[in-house]
């Protein structure tokens, strides 16, 4: 009866010990799973927002193709830079090359950048960086003076991943 007893109190001992340890460890897990919940959950951004985020994106493209291409010239028109590029900064980038001549943008809206620029350089007005929202995408312009004429180095960012990213 004794050995009975003794059997049965160990028994209760062990189950209440390892039912409160399972209990703490669901507690554990719930709170990672809040903090987990919170991290993604879904964050209102303005388009003001979105726009100085692609902004500060482009600034750190183009600051990681300058660090791997210190110069550029007429050779380099319409070559792809996207290879200079980190893992995790091409897949935001759609597009990175050297656009020399106005004919060679598609869009409207990137042509009366390229105009811009122009009007700039005959009106001796320093030549900055820029950033477009077109057809769902960023385009950040890095204008450059090749050989005498105006070149811009395009990075095309995607706007949805970017806002992902965020």
């Amino acid at each position: 009866m004794k050995l009975f007893l003794f059997t049965l109190l160990f028994l209760g001992s062990v189950l209440a010990i390892s039912s409160c340890k399972y209990e703490s460890e669901t507690n554990m897990n719930s709170e990672e799973m809040e903090q987990e919940r919170q991290v993604r959950a879904f964050k209102k951004l303005s388009a003001g927002e979105i726009s100085e985020a692609a902004f500060e994106k482009g600034k750190e493209i183009k600051e990681l193709i300058l660090s791997k291409k210190d110069s550029f010239s007429i050779d380099d028109c319409h070559k792809d830079f996207q290879n200079l590029l980190d893992e995790k900064t091409s897949d935001l980038v759609i597009e990175a090359k050297i656009v020399c001549d106005a004919a060679d943008l598609k869009e409207e809206k990137a042509k009366m950048v390229w105009e811009a620029y122009t009007y700039n350089i005959q009106n001796e007005i320093a030549l900055e960086d820029n950033l477009q929202e077109i057809n769902g995408s960023f385009y950040y312009t890095i204008p450059k003076m090749m050989e005498g004429n105006l070149s811009i180095l395009l990075i095309k960012i995607d706007k949805k991943k970017l806002i992902v990213s965020l």
